[in-house]
């Protein structure tokens, strides 16, 4: 070995990058349980929300407005409401501006209840990214557009 550290061959370097290597999958497979468990959690979440409203008769279901058919849907949606609050905020649609068009909250609310692409209004609200490609996912897009033109 040298006064380096190195070996002459440069071995040093080699174990240098492999475990540099070795830490990214770790980090990799650490990320990849992380989102399996949070995945996990999510479904269990979805399924008691969803064995308590199927305990509830078919009048008070009807009371709320819930037919017993949409139930696997609301429990899946749960997290609706708290995705319309962040699109409402980065798009800057304020309550101000909600207020000149009555019911159009609820509109917007049965919109995302029924959305099938929730998860990529998480990303897109979760990455940043620029305001304008929530157009290609959003059911509600041409009312969110409406809305910020009356800002």
């Amino acid at each position: 070995m040298t006064h380096s550290g190195k070996d002459e061959d440069g071995s040093s370097s080699t174990m240098w990058g492999m475990q540099h290597a070795l830490g990214q999958l770790i980090g990799v497979a650490y990320e990849a349980v992380h989102r399996a468990g949070a995945a996990i959690g999510t479904w269990r979440a979805q399924r008691a929300l969803e064995l308590e409203l199927q305990k509830l008769r078919d009048q008070d279901l009807s009371d709320i407005g819930v037919g017993r058919c949409q139930i696997a849907a609301i429990a899946r949606a749960r997290h609706a409401p708290q995705l319309l609050r962040r699109m409402l905020a980065k798009l800057g649609i304020n309550d101000e501006i909600l207020a000149r068009h009555p019911d159009m909250r609820d509109r917007l609310l049965q919109a995302c209840l029924r959305c099938e692409t929730r998860a990529e209004c998480k990303r897109w609200l979760d990455r940043g990214q620029p305001d304008e490609s929530y157009r290609v996912f959003c059911p509600n897009e041409s009312s969110l557009t409406m809305l910020r033109k009356s800002c």
